[in-house]
Order: structure tokens, then sequence, then C-alpha cells
């Protein structure tokens, strides 16, 4: 007796069909999964890597003012650009920056809060 047992009551070759689909369907959603963390963790990296070409770009320096030790001046346009490079950074990581890249605080003041609302995101992971 080779046969394998056959439920009468089932349609066993239709069902064997649904569970390939199903199989494909996983397969599919495992790859769009695969595809959706490679590309987050693509921006992720692109972000990071954007902030550092920002911390090391001679658009602005540290430069103690006599009077007041605080930061000199920087043109509006590199304004601009910090602004653009935190916006994308908490883009990236899925963090509204709204309250720190639209406020007139310092470079100094904005890169900590973002800093620890990253290392707050880091630590629940």
């Amino acid at each position: 007796m080779s046969d394998k047992y056959k439920p009468q009551a089932l349609d066993v070759d239709k069902m064997g069909g649904m569970f390939d689909s199903l199989e494909k369907v996983q397969t599919q959603q495992a790859g769009l999964a695969r595809i959706e963390i490679e590309s987050y963790d693509k921006g992720y990296k692109k972000a990071l890597d954007d902030a550092r070409s920002a911390l090391q770009s001679n658009m602005y320096e540290f430069k103690p003012s006599v009077a007041t030790d605080t930061p000199a001046a920087i043109s509006s346009d590199s304004q601009d650009t910090v602004k653009q490079v935190l916006y994308q950074l908490c883009k990236e990581l899925g963090i509204d920056g709204s309250d720190i890249y639209e406020t007139d605080l310092s470079i100094e003041i904005k890169c900590a809060e973002l800093a620890k609302r990253i290392t707050k995101i880091l630590s629940k992971s």
C-alpha cells in the first residue's frame, strides 16, 4: 500500500494550490520588507553622511566673539543649508524636528536637541 491517505471531503489539490499561493505571497512580502529595511538603512546612512559633511565643511566655524563668547554670525545661505541638513536628517529618521530646524536657536543647541532625540530612538531599539 504505497498510496497516501487522501481525504474525500476536501479538494486536496485545490488546497495545495492555495498553500502554494500563500507561500508565494509571503515570499513577496518578505522581499518587500527587506527592500523597505534596506531603503531605510540607506537613507539613514545618507543622512548621517550629510551631517558629517556639513560638520566638516567650511560653511561654519565656531569663532567665539570677544564680547559675548558666542559663535560669530553666519550667512543666511549657510543658515539655510544647515536648516536643510537638519530637515533631511529628521525626515530620514522619522523625527518630528520642525521645532528644531525652524527656530532661531544656535546650531549647537539644534544639534544637541537632535542628538538627544536620535539617542532616545536608538535606546528604544
